[in-house]
């Protein structure tokens, strides 16, 4: 990691998984809005991806952002290292504490990649168990994170946004499932995928998926302020070497040695 003069810097990592999860989830939404799969009044994100054609979209797009996740986390981890900030990388707690943040920022990612690899009508309980890992590794990431800005980066006040943002994540995480099944435990309806004012749990409903789409902007908007970090920092040279060292044998002795022999 280097401080970077010009050029392209690390900030477009986050810049470009915000940009890309909006496309993704308005996409999706009004493409299968006009394909009448889902109700247009407080659908669920999955709901809007998970029918052929929308699905196709939904999933590709996931997969990349799942992966720019990752290497954002991963970014932001390293810059930490940098001798600037007050972070003491001697210090085993602090070490263990920027570990366990980037273990569950990867967490976050992977679970990304399984809500776009198993949809809800394929497999309901694998794509349940993605989103407990984007949403559950998402928040307590955020938290971590936002400890870690406030504690050891000094030079700004941008942890007060992130605390803001962290919360309102982990409050809609935990608000969202538990509203969630109680609505699905009352829906007497035909398409749990579109809702009606007159089905039982219609209010339930309502406030499960307003805090799923809340959890979703919060994390989003978060990992937007990367930005303010990262937009010091830019890649430096990749390096491939070879795997097995190369042992140079001077022979020039034994050639000598076969010379002498037959003369």
């Amino acid at each position: 990691m280097h401080f970077c003069s010009g050029g392209i810097g690390l900030h477009l990592l986050p810049i470009l998984v915000c940009i890309l999860s909006l496309v993704a989830v308005t996409t999706c939404y009004f493409l299968s809005l006009t394909q009448d799969h889902i109700s247009p009044y407080f659908p669920y994100i999955s709901d809007a991806g998970s029918k052929i054609p929308e699905s196709c979209i939904f999933g590709q797009l996931l997969n990349i952002i799942s992966v720019l996740a990752g290497l954002c986390f991963y970014s932001w981890h390293k810059h930490l290292l940098d001798p600037s900030h007050k972070f003491n990388q001697r210090c085993y707690r602090q070490i263990k504490l920027a570990r366990i943040a980037l273990c569950f920022g990867f967490i976050c990612a992977f679970g990304m990649s399984v809500v776009a690899n198993f949809q809800e009508t394929a497999v309901w309980s694998m794509h349940l168990f993605g989103a407990g890992l984007l949403f559950g590794g998402g928040s307590i990431y955020a938290l971590i994170v936002t400890y870690i800005t406030y504690k050891y980066i000094v030079r700004s006040r941008i942890w007060i946004a992130r605390l803001v943002l962290a919360f309102i994540s982990l409050f809609s995480f935990i608000l969202q499932p538990t509203t969630g099944l109680i609505a699905r435990f009352m829906y007497d309806g035909d398409n749990i995928r579109k809702w009606k004012p007159t089905d039982k749990g219609y209010s339930y409903h309502v406030v499960s998926s307003i805090m799923e789409w809340i959890t979703a902007l919060s994390f989003i908007c978060f990992i937007f302020t990367l930005v303010w970090e990262l937009k010091d920092y830019k890649v430096h040279n990749v390096k491939i070497v070879r795997r097995w060292s190369m042992i140079h044998i001077d022979n020039s002795h034994d050639n000598d040695d076969d010379q002498n022999v037959l003369s």
